[in-house]
């Protein structure tokens, strides 16, 4: 079994993530099993075997396996992931 931390990405701040140039890009500074000041997930449940999750883009998460166990991700274009990745290919204003 896992237990699966969510976190909206409005919450993003408070995870304190590495940068996109650092190689931790976007994963948290905060040590959850040390922290005792890490922030209340908005969801917070545990997967046993057979069981799948729908994390939705942007949402960050937290996975902490209970047992023996093995993950698979699968991506999948969203539309608002797609919308970013247009926006940001158009020209800087001068």
């Amino acid at each position: 079994s896992k237990r699966i931390q969510l976190f909206s990405p409005a919450r993003s701040h408070e995870l304190h993530l590495f940068p996109d140039a650092h190689p931790r890009a976007r994963k948290s500074q905060i040590d959850f099993e040390l922290s005792t000041h890490a922030p209340t997930p908005d969801l917070d449940l545990t997967l046993v075997p057979g069981d799948s999750l729908f994390i939705p883009a942007f949402w960050i998460h937290h996975v902490e396996a209970l047992s023996a166990s093995v993950s698979l991700n699968v991506f999948s274009e969203a539309p608002a992931w797609t919308a970013a990745e247009r926006l940001l290919q158009l020209p800087t204003p001068a």
